[in-house]
């Protein structure tokens, strides 16, 4: 939003408007025809701003200064991800350690978010899966013992074989998911967990801009919200599903919802 307008709307409008003002300005835009055309009209999400503001975020986290940190927003109280949790619980059980593939998994945001409840799993490995300058940040910054680094799927699986493979909204900015999907299946990960994942409930699939609010960074991206049907054949080909849930994430599309799956492969 431009500054200027900002300012006279935060003059002239009460907080409930204000709210409801600025916020046609930020959200999910727009119903594109392919990828390429939203791409068009978006900033992308490798700007090196945005990774500085993350890094420093994450790092603040690192040191015991903050809870947990998503987006870049710090947090000052912990808040677990439960549906998340209790399905990482199933795979370590089963399997005695917890070895994981967190595709899309920023500098390892949802591992410093719940890793003091992992202190009783015997063995703990997280692989984070991220565009290059935020994995050779990561590894800078933040590798370690359990947190590793790596570009691809084959990198990863290559070091040590995942147990579970993590989207925590991840899948929907990418521009071939289901190409991502094909390789977790041919990778042989047997679980695959989805989270915070907004799906279309009844319409057809939709391709967006999903405009960040300038608090967080300055960025613009597409976004695909999957019809639920659509996405469901396609991971049901190979898996079976353990459990789906619902989050009380807000979108400002009409039939969409925020989503999480939890599947094994068959």
């Amino acid at each position: 939003m431009n500054p200027q307008l900002k300012n006279f709307l935060t003059d002239w409008l009460p907080p409930a408007l204000l709210r409801y003002a600025t916020g046609f300005f930020y959200g999910w835009k727009g119903n594109y025809p392919t990828w390429e055309a939203a791409s068009a009209k978006s900033k992308g999400y490798d700007a090196p701003s945005i990774l500085e503001k993350v890094t420093s975020a994450a790092l603040k986290v690192k040191d015991g200064e903050a809870a947990f940190e998503r987006d870049s927003v710090l947090f000052n109280q912990p808040d677990y991800a439960f549906p998340l949790l209790a399905s990482l619980f199933y795979v370590a059980f089963e399997k005695k350690r917890l070895q994981v593939l967190d595709y899309g998994g920023s500098l390892g945001s949802l591992y410093f978010q719940h890793k003091k409840l992992f202190t009783s799993v015997p063995s703990v490995q997280w692989h984070v899966v991220e565009q290059k300058n935020f994995a050779t940040a990561g590894k800078t910054f933040f590798e370690n013992e359990t947190l590793h680094f790596f570009t691809s799927v084959l990198q990863s699986v290559s070091k040590e074989m995942a147990d579970v493979a993590l989207f925590g909204s991840s899948l929907q900015y990418l521009e071939f998911p289901l190409s991502v999907i094909d390789e977790i299946v041919n990778a042989g990960i047997p679980y695959l967990l989805i989270d915070r994942t907004p799906l279309m409930m009844t319409k057809p699939t939709r391709i967006t801009v999903q405009h960040v609010h300038p608090s967080i960074y300055n960025a613009s991206y597409p976004c695909r919200l999957f019809n639920i049907k659509e996405l469901q054949d396609h991971l049901f080909k190979n898996f079976e599903l353990i459990h789906q849930w619902k989050h009380h994430d807000r979108i400002n599309i009409s039939d969409a919802a925020f989503c999480g799956f939890f599947l094994k492969r068959k």
